[in-house]
């Protein structure tokens, strides 16, 4: 059985990835410090919220290091995806800084937060397989990456 460690930074969706990671088999456990992503096959860095709160509890909890030492695939959702950025327009505590770019506030939505269904155009085909072009998601976000290497989109 595959064992996640979901970082618990005081800020986060835990029980929806917790629950979800669950139900596809995975063996979860929350990581508060450094020592909880030991022997951990994977990491979930989640977030709602604030990215300034959730690295300022980072580094109180003594995870920045070790997220960034980590030699399993780490995977960043919502705020946890900002936090791989150097910086964010949300805040002027430094971010983790795995991927040059800061993280910008939206110029163009209508409103802010951004929120509603949006059909999506993949980049990618693999990541979303079986999935039919304009696919609609749903969004909830006032900030978008703006990576430094577009070829990391």
């Amino acid at each position: 059985m595959t064992r996640i460690a979901v970082v618990d930074h005081g800020a986060g969706n835990l029980v929806s990835v917790t629950n979800a990671l669950a139900k596809v088999g995975a063996d979860v456990h929350l990581a508060t410090n450094a020592a909880g992503l030991a022997g951990a096959d994977g990491v979930v860095l989640p977030g709602v919220g604030h990215t300034g709160a959730a690295m300022r509890n980072l580094r109180a909890e003594g995870l920045v290091g070790p997220l960034l030492d980590l030699e399993v695939p780490l995977l960043g959702i919502c705020v946890g995806l900002q936090l791989f950025f150097e910086g964010s327009d949300e805040d002027e505590e430094p971010c983790l800084g795995i991927m040059g770019g800061r993280v910008e506030r939206l110029a163009h939505a209508p409103t802010l937060p951004h929120m509603g269904w949006n059909a999506v155009s993949f980049a990618d085909e693999q990541l979303f397989s079986g999935l039919e072009e304009s696919t609609p998601f749903y969004f909830v976000h006032s900030y978008a990456p703006n990576p430094t290497d577009p070829s990391v989109v």
